[in-house]
């Protein structure tokens, strides 16, 4: 656990990572069940082909 998380998902650059995060699972052909950008996470739930792995998808 980090000792400081810095809060600076926010505005453009929480819509940006929304979209790049959709954009991704598209590409991968996954399916975004759950997705919240916080202002110092994300909340990422997908359905991963089971041909794939999780580091596979998102290198």
């Amino acid at each position: 656990m980090q000792k400081y998380r810095l809060r600076i998902l926010t505005g453009s650059i929480q819509e940006a990572y929304e979209a790049a995060i959709q954009l991704i699972c598209e590409f991968a052909g996954c399916e975004v069940v759950v997705l919240k950008v916080q202002p110092n996470h994300v909340d990422l739930v997908s359905m991963i082909p089971s041909k794939f792995g999780i580091s596979q998808v998102f290198k």
